[in-house]
C-alpha cells in the first residue's frame, strides 16, 4: 500500500493540478513533477499557461514552468472570465493586468473594481 502524499488534489487543468499538504498548496504537472513548491496559501487554476499564487498574503504570477512573472505584491486578484485579464489590487488601488502581454492595461488607480458577472467584467 502506498501512503497518500497530498491531502487534496484538484483536477488537471492545462496538464497541471493544484495539490495541498496540510495548509500549503503547490502545483504538479501531469508527470508528477512539482512546478510550484508547497509553500502557497492559495493558487488559481492555470489559464493561458499562467496561474496566480498567494504567499504571505500577497499574490504573484507564475508561468507553467514555475517561473515567477510578477513578484508577490498584490493584495487581491479577480480574474476576468474567458480572458487572460485580471483586476489586481495593489495597496488600496485597483488596476487591470494583461497576463498575455505581461503589462497593465490600466495601472492601479481605482478605489473599486467589481466583476459584474461570471461571463464578463
Amino acid at each position: 500500500v502506498i501512503e497518500p502524499t497530498y491531502t487534496k488534489v484538484s483536477p488537471m487543468v492545462e496538464n497541471k493540478a493544484v495539490v495541498q499538504m496540510g495548509d500549503k498548496l503547490g502545483v504538479l504537472n501531469c508527470e508528477g513533477r512539482i512546478v510550484l513548491p508547497l509553500e502557497h496559501q492559495k493558487i488559481t487554476q492555470y489559464k493561458g499557461g499562467k496561474a496566480w499564487a498567494m504567499k504571505n498574503n500577497l499574490w504573484g504570477l507564475f508561468d507553467d514552468r514555475g517561473k515567477q512573472l510578477l513578484p508577490f505584491r498584490f493584495q487581491e486578484v479577480l480574474q476576468v472570465a474567458h480572458t487572460e485579464l485580471s483586476w489586481v489590487r495593489e495597496t488600496t488601488k485597483w488596476g487591470l493586468y494583461d497576463e498575455t502581454k505581461l503589462t497593465f492595461l490600466v495601472k492601479p488607480q481605482f478605489d473599486v473594481a467589481q466583476v459584474m458577472s461570471y461571463e464578463c467584467s
